[in-house]
């Protein structure tokens, strides 16, 4: 079958298995020449029910709305507002930026220079309008009224029911600062439809560093398609891979999105219309067991020295004693210590302790390894040795392992049947004197969030 057939043959399966929309019917038409500004008079254009506005939201910084902007659709009678799309920009642009719909049926976003920050690829030129459809698409429409141009074909962390992922197109975790965009996972359907997975990202090149969770058809998929009952994967042969199944609150009267979140994990969320500060309650998420996924380079799931333990279907990403986060406010993005390292130079072993930490582990911060021997003498080897940062001592087995900084891929569990011992100095005040007074230590791979408007 030839590429284009193949393509042809999914739209056609996207259109009768997904039942997406495919007509811009709203009596809210944008006109062409229509524009937006963030401190304008129009910030944003609804959809008739009111239920999504697309348009500029504040971005918001430590819990406080900065003077940067996102273009975004979101949820307008949810307590906090929520995000479900937003335009690729970097940076987040400012206040004097201008969204219009040009006459030639372009969506083009510019600075107060007139520089193009974001525009619509791919949009014939026999547009006449747009609209905020009531499913939360955002479409160009022809004169026919069939979309040149929509949002649920350029999915960014968010899919919406009635919307469906094509194979070779992904979902990334919407992670943001004033300065750049940060995407460390995201959920692809594989271009060939043979697999479902998500991965882990780095954030500078773009590159995998491989997945942690993934669902193999065996055949071709031909979308992931998402319903008021749930996701569920549509297979060439007509048959269906269920994701997540259906749920009560599925059944009622509720808004519903599924979403990456910044910690990896793949939520379908449910909300009550009648209720606009209740809350977005997890109706299904996966992987379940994320804190166990190692990653040969990188953090892991947490960043460098914290360690990633699950509670529900949260992550949390803690530090060890002495550690504390490079921003409290993004604690995904890693720990440093508040204490001078141990010196090489002088035997400083007497001056540090090797605190217990049970059911911890970075398995793959190893540079030595013991096997069998005594736990006081596998702690013993590492408090002599100045490189040490912890050890990891397996009771059952007598293994020991050596950790050098930065350490990486940090778990806690009960499936952790092995005990850490991190090196901190003794004492609460450093019990070295003035040569280990709390100095942080800058490892130069902190990757910084904020908190963009986007509940979870």
């Amino acid at each position: 079958m030839s590429s284009s057939s193949y393509l042809f043959l999914i739209q056609i399966c996207v259109f009768i298995l997904c039942n997406c929309s495919t007509e811009a019917r709203s009596s809210h038409n944008i006109s062409l020449g229509s524009s937006l500004s963030p401190l304008g008079r129009q910030i944003s254009w609804s959809s008739s029910s009111g239920d999504f506005a697309f348009g500029f939201l504040p971005v918001v910084e430590d819990g406080r709305a900065t003077r940067r902007f996102l273009l975004a659709i979101w949820f307008d009678k949810t307590d906090p507002k929520t995000v479900v799309w937003s335009a690729e920009v970097n940076p987040s642009a400012t206040g004097e930026a201008t969204l219009e719909l040009k006459t030639d049926g372009r969506l083009v976003l510019t600075d107060a220079q007139n520089r193009i920050l974001w525009n619509s690829s791919g949009v014939s030129d026999d547009v006449s309008h747009a609209a905020m459809l009531d499913d939360g698409n955002f479409v160009l429409a022809g004169p026919d009224g069939s979309p040149r141009w929509q949002s649920f074909q350029h999915p960014t962390d968010t899919l919406l029911p009635g919307q469906s992922l094509l194979p070779g197109n992904k979902l990334r975790s919407m992670e943001t600062d004033l300065l750049q965009l940060h995407r460390r996972f995201e959920l692809l359907l594989e271009a060939n439809g043979s697999d479902l997975a998500l991965y882990a990202i780095n954030t500078l090149s773009g590159s995998s560093y491989g997945f942690y969770w993934s669902v193999n058809t065996s055949t071709i998929a031909t979308q992931l398609c998402f319903q008021q009952s749930g996701l569920r994967l549509n297979l060439m042969n007509e048959s269906v891979i269920s994701i997540t199944s259906p749920s009560p609150e599925t059944e009622r009267d509720m808004y519903q999105r599924a979403t990456i979140g910044d910690d990896g994990v793949f939520r379908h969320y449910a909300h009550p219309k009648n209720n606009a500060t209740m809350g977005w309650k997890t109706v299904a998420f996966f992987p379940e067991g994320i804190c166990k996924a190692e990653f040969t380079y990188g953090s892991g799931i947490c960043g460098f020295n914290s360690y990633c333990i699950m509670n529900e279907d949260k992550v949390d990403c803690k530090c060890p004693p002495r550690y504390s986060y490079f921003d409290p406010n993004r604690t995904f993005g890693g720990c440093k210590q508040d204490f001078r390292m141990q010196s090489c130079e002088v035997d400083e072993s007497s001056m540090f302790e090797l605190m217990p930490m049970p059911n911890v582990d970075w398995p793959l911060a190893g540079y030595d390894h013991f096997w069998p021997v005594q736990e006081e003498k596998c702690k013993e080897w590492c408090s002599l040795d100045c490189l040490c940062a912890a050890v990891i001592f397996w009771n059952s087995t007598g293994d020991c392992w050596k950790k050098r900084h930065p350490m990486s891929n940090g778990m806690s569990g009960g499936f952790v049947n092995r005990t850490a011992y991190i090196k901190i100095p003794k004492g609460e005040g450093g019990g070295g004197g003035s040569s280990l007074a709390g100095v942080a230590t800058s490892w130069g791979y902190v990757m910084p969030q904020i908190v963009v408007p986007n509940a979870k």
